[in-house]
This record gives C-alpha cells, sequence and structure tokens, in this order.
C-alpha cells in the first residue's frame, strides 16, 4: 500500500513512462485485495485499497493528459535540419508506447473508462483503450502535418508524410493495435498512404515527363518549324530535357530516406514505372520504335533510381 501511494502521489513527475508503473501497480493491486482479505478479514483493507485503486486510476488519467499535451506541441528542428524526409523520433517513441499499452489494456479499459467524462471519452468507441489509441494517433497526424510544412519541397513534404504513414500502418498491422482500430482504419491509413505516394510521384516526377509531354501539344506545321528552326540552332530534344531532368532529380533525391526496405523497393518501383509509361508514350507519339529506345534507357533509370534512398 505504501508503495501504491508512493507510485501516484501528486508532487512525483507525471513523465509518460510512469504510467507503466501505474498500470502494474493497479494489476497487482485488483490481484491481491481477495488475498489480503480472507487473510485480515478487515474492512480497513478493502476501504484502503479502493482508496489506492481511485489515486491509481486519477494518476493513470493525467499521465494521459500529460503525455497528450506533449505530442500536441511538439516541436523539433531535426526534420528541418536534415531534410531527408525520414521517420521522426516522435512517431517511434508514440506507436511503441501504443504497442506497449496493448499489454495493459484489461487494467486501462478499468482505469480510463470509470468516473471520468472529460474530452478522453468524448467519442463513443469500442473501448476507452481504442478511443485512446485514436486519439494519440490523430494527435500524432497533426503535429507531422505542421512539421511537413517545413520542408524545402512539396516532394520532400510527401516524401515525408508517406514515411511516418508507412510506419504507423505497419506498426498498427503487426501487433495487437489493428484488433483495437479495426480494418475499416486499417483501409482509410492505406488510402492516406497511397495519396502521399501519388503526390511524390506527381511532384517529384511530374516535371521530369513533362518535358516528353510537350511534344504531344504542337501542331505538325509548328513541329517542322520547330525542327527547322531547332536543327539551325541546336536546341535540345525533349528526350534529352527528359534525360536531363531525370539527373537532376536523381541528384537531388540522393540523400533522401526511405527506413523501410519494403517501401524503398515498392517505391522505386513505381517510379519506373512511372517514368517508363510516360516514354513509351512519347516513342508511339514520334513514331518510334518502343523496343529499340525505351530498351536502351531502362538499364539506366533502374540503375540510378536503385541508388536512391
Amino acid at each position: 500500500f505504501t508503495v501504491a501511494s508512493v507510485v501516484c502521489a501528486h508532487e512525483v513527475r507525471k513523465s509518460p513512462e510512469k504510467l507503466f508503473f501505474v498500470l502494474n501497480m493497479y494489476t497487482s493491486l485488483m490481484d491481491a485485495i481477495p488475498a489480503l482479505w480472507n487473510v485480515f478479514h478487515a474492512d480497513s483493507i478493502s476501504r484502503d485499497a479502493e482508496g489506492l485503486l481511485a489515486k491509481l486510476k486519477d494518476s493513470a488519467t493525467e499521465i494521459v493528459k500529460e503525455l497528450r499535451s506533449l505530442v500536441q506541441n511538439y516541436s523539433s528542428q531535426r526534420a528541418v535540419h536534415e531534410q531527408d524526409g525520414g521517420i521522426t523520433s516522435l512517431t517511434a517513441y508514440l506507436m511503441r508506447y501504443i504497442r506497449l499499452l496493448m499489454n495493459h489494456k484489461s487494467s486501462l479499459d478499468t482505469m480510463l473508462g470509470h468516473g471520468h467524462t472529460d474530452d478522453l471519452l468524448t467519442v463513443e468507441v469500442i473501448n476507452p483503450t481504442g478511443h485512446l489509441v485514436f486519439e494519440f494517433i490523430a494527435d500524432l497526424d497533426s503535429v507531422l502535418e505542421k512539421q511537413s510544412e517545413s520542408f524545402s519541397s512539396k516532394e520532400l513534404q510527401c516524401l515525408f508524410l508517406m514515411n511516418n504513414t508507412h510506419f504507423i500502418l505497419q506498426e498498427v498491422k503487426q501487433s495487437d493495435v489493428r484488433l483495437i482500430v479495426g480494418s475499416r482504419w486499417i483501409g482509410k491509413r492505406q488510402d492516406r498512404f497511397k495519396k502521399h505516394m501519388k503526390g511524390y510521384l506527381s511532384a517529384s516526377w511530374g516535371p521530369v515527363i513533362s518535358n516528353l509531354e510537350t511534344a504531344k501539344s504542337t501542331s505538325p506545321s509548328k513541329s517542322l518549324r520547330t525542327n527547322v528552326f531547332s536543327f539551325l540552332h541546336s536546341s535540345p530534344t525533349p528526350v534529352q530535357n527528359f534525360s536531363w531532368s531525370f539527373d537532376e532529380t536523381c541528384q537531388t533525391q540522393m540523400s533522401w530516406k526511405v527506413p523501410s526496405p519494403v517501401l524503398r523497393e515498392e517505391l522505386r518501383g513505381e517510379i519506373l514505372a512511372f517514368l517508363t509509361r510516360a516514354y513509351h508514350a512519347h516513342l508511339e507519339r514520334v513514331k518510334k520504335s518502343i523496343k529499340g529506345n525505351a530498351a536502351d534507357f531502362k538499364p539506366e533509370w533502374k540503375s540510378k533510381i536503385n541508388g536512391l534512398f
């Protein structure tokens, strides 16, 4: 009882990690009460135990509120300084924290679900732990969106959000958290991930393939005049502009990070497919052999793309 009193003392700092000590103490005390009653047969035992359980519940609620406040007000210069689009330390910490909470779900449901009408439990969900998980991830999403605005380019912003969204999704799917959030939430999260990937491809590689698409809108007479002018002044061809833009983009993104090996390979494949489709379409428009041209470029593209991230 003395240890339990110290654990939930108001003057003790409510650090996020302390929640696990509170949960362990709560579970231990709940398990011990029947044995204590059988030994002592004293009403004071029950009163003292109930009083301590109530204090532990209050302490857990305070810690949860403090953690949510820390997340909501989180500020880090790491993303701004490194400019690599990787996973933030907050994302890694909070998702590990949520996974560890699953080991205490029963106690946490009891502690957060009784006698509290605050904003922790305003939304109807399956259980208090489930609502808490949703709130934590929603807070994290808000922080990530805000941090993404600090990046120097739209493509790096999309890569940053894609990396962190993918990490959150994998942490959920590979743990018991998936049983809490449900398949509908996972589906929405996958849609969000695909949206960020599509945004990255469009922002990063859209300008590259635009060099090939300019020829599509050129009329035959204008094309003839342009060809004569290009011959006299040695202007670069759309393919040359495409190649230069591709090299420049690869060089810019060489230091960007995709920590997940699975996502890294998937993204490289999406980039290659994105470029290849545009190049094939260009060759068809200018009536050139796809086999004799695209096949020559593809190994070089793949080699450079495989050096990214």
